[in-house]
């Protein structure tokens, strides 16, 4: 027989043990030294191994519908960002917002609390930052005046449907007790009310709140993805010579890049610079009687031009 003591101990000492696992997550989050999802794997399984939990319990939730629905959105979320539905619908609601600032946050919360609607929170708001990045760059409006109200219609937006991931937890554990869990559109009166007041205050009154940093330089962008995939040292330019056997022939006939390897990004003739070439396009003749092309390392001021 266990006494009521050495329960009240041995309670003590696996609520100690649950606070240290809690506390040690909480950091790992903060620090972001190991990705979210595998910190809380390993969450489950010291808990586990700890005691806290028995194997049963600790990868029960594996099987709760939450769980599922949450992987299912997430495969629904793939879909879509696969087929380029998202990225075209973005980009449409964002084009017709011109360059008026006002106008552009206006369509990037629109965005945001739209596909929030219908998918996670975070994927809306992961296939929307590249577009509305790119918005800011190309009309020069500072990026922080466009990116924080996008992220605050999003997670209002997810509010007005059962597909957020609080709702679906809350709906799960509500069925979990027999009680009738929510239907789809449940959230949405009083989520769509609550979508509207938020987005009318980042309109009228937050976007004064909202910080002011630098517009994106284009030219620091392209200094960075050159750095980053190390651009200068993989590019370079080769002339075609008069007499050389890819003189006069396509992209398509020559087939560098299924013999070489190599991708032709631009074709430089008369002064003007062709960006990515079609495949029928020929290369040019040159005047000099080498037989074959000259090539050399593309130097980082042209690589800005490709």
């Amino acid at each position: 027989m266990i006494s009521s003591i050495d329960l009240f101990w041995q309670m003590e000492f696996y609520a100690i043990i649950t606070l240290i696992i809690v506390g040690a997550a909480c950091l790992l989050f903060l620090t972001d030294l190991i990705s979210a999802d595998l910190v809380a794997l390993l969450v489950v399984v010291t808990l586990g191994v700890a005691g806290v939990l028995t194997p049963q319990e600790a990868f029960s939730g594996f099987g709760r519908s939450a769980v599922i629905t949450i992987i299912a959105i997430f495969v629904l979320t793939e879909g879509l960002r696969r087929t380029a539905v998202i990225e075209q619908a973005s980009h449409l609601l964002l084009r017709v917002a011109g360059k008026e600032e006002m106008r552009l946050v206006l369509s990037a919360m629109l965005a945001g609390a739209i596909l929030s609607l219908f998918m996670n929170n975070i994927a809306a708001a992961s296939v929307l930052v590249p577009t509305v990045m790119e918005i800011a760059r190309t009309s020069q409006v500072k990026p922080s005046r466009l990116l924080l109200p996008t992220a605050f219609a999003t997670l209002l937006g997810g509010m007005a449907t059962l597909l957020t991931t609080t709702n679906i937890l809350a709906n799960s554990l509500l069925r979990d007790h027999n009680i009738p869990g929510y239907g789809l559109f449940d959230f949405s009166p009083l989520g769509l009310l609550l979508t509207l007041c938020g987005m009318i205050y980042l309109i009228v009154w937050g976007r004064k709140l909202l910080p002011d940093s630098d517009p994106i330089s284009a030219p620091e962008i392209q200094e960075d993805l050159v750095n980053i995939y190390r651009l200068a040292e993989r590019l370079v330019q080769a002339r075609v010579q008069n007499h050389s056997p890819l003189a006069g022939m396509s992209l398509a006939t020559c087939a560098l890049r299924e013999t070489s390897g190599m991708n032709v990004v631009a074709i430089e003739r008369g002064g003007h610079l062709l960006l990515s070439p079609l495949q029928r396009r020929l290369f040019i003749k040159m005047t000099s009687s080498c037989s074959k092309a000259s090539w050399r390392t593309c130097p980082p001021g042209r690589l800005k031009g490709y």
